[in-house]
């Protein structure tokens, strides 16, 4: 039914279809000045993860080496479990900010389908004129 619609409006195969949508929707996929800003955020605070994973490791590391018990004390032990916290605290509003995103990106797209449907629908009526 879908290839038969593209084919009424003068639209030869779904690619062609695709390509039309993305030229209508011109730069939507491009990510928004709000969007770069989180995710600088994001790599700033994923890098201070990183960062203290890495101290971690290493200490862990050199009492292994030395044949040390690990030099952890409770405060340490606290700072890794709130690590951990902020870690899904990160994964989660990752998923929120892609979520989010790909809603908004649903809706222009089914606006801009829309619109090209209504002028396929135009240029019929104005063809059977």
């Amino acid at each position: 039914m879908f290839d038969a619609k593209l084919k009424e409006v003068g639209i030869g195969t779904r690619s062609e279809a695709l390509r039309n949508v993305i030229r209508t929707v011109g730069g939507m996929a491009v990510p928004d000045a709000e969007m770069i800003e989180a995710l600088q955020a994001m790599k700033h605070a994923l890098y201070e993860v990183g960062n203290t994973v890495f101290q971690i490791a290493r200490r862990m590391n050199d009492a292994r080496n030395r044949g040390q018990d690990l030099p952890f004390s409770e405060t340490d032990h606290a700072e890794i479990r709130h690590l951990a916290r902020m870690m899904l605290d990160f994964a989660d509003e990752v998923a929120l900010m892609a979520e989010g995103r790909r809603s908004t990106l649903e809706l222009r797209i089914a606006d801009e389908l829309r619109r090209l449907a209504e002028r396929a629908l135009k240029a019929r009526s104005l063809c059977a004129m």
